[in-house]
């Protein structure tokens, strides 16, 4: 099932957070509406590109046995809305001169370390990787 591959567990992980950063930090407002018709151009495109990623994982496998060839293209587009993504954090880390960490930066390593322990059982079903090999190896290195 979908939902027990890393790759969408931690697409979820990314669209849930950029709602969350576009609430507090481009829009300037904490709303609990989701309505994404009251969000800003910029902020649309983020959320959409996060969501984008999400749901082209979740077509992907899905639609994989009926159709194994549009897999790998869904894959893609998947990949291209998360790196956009990226690219728009960038944007908003250089426009107001902050910095990137690097991925062993002290303070990434201390977020991705919040976020492995308040993981909860429910929301993260498996910890398989995206093996094509279907190997249930834990991976603990991301």
């Amino acid at each position: 099932m979908y939902t027990d591959l890393k790759s969408y567990q931690n697409a979820v992980v990314i669209h849930d957070f950029t709602v969350e950063f576009i609430k507090r930090y481009v829009d300037g407002s904490n709303r609990f509406d989701m309505s994404y018709k009251s969000y800003s151009r910029m902020a649309d495109q983020m959320i959409q590109a996060a969501r984008s990623g999400k749901q082209n994982i979740t077509e992907a496998t899905s639609s994989s046995k009926q159709k194994p060839k549009s897999e790998p293209m869904l894959l893609g587009v998947a990949s291209a809305s998360l790196k956009e993504l990226l690219e728009d954090y960038q944007d908003y880390l250089r426009q107001r001169g902050l910095t990137q960490w690097g991925k062993d930066d002290s303070c990434a390593l201390r977020v991705r370390g919040l976020y492995r322990l308040n993981r909860s059982d429910t929301a993260y079903k498996s910890d398989r990787s995206d093996r094509s090999d279907g190997s249930d190896k834990t991976d603990r290195s991301d």
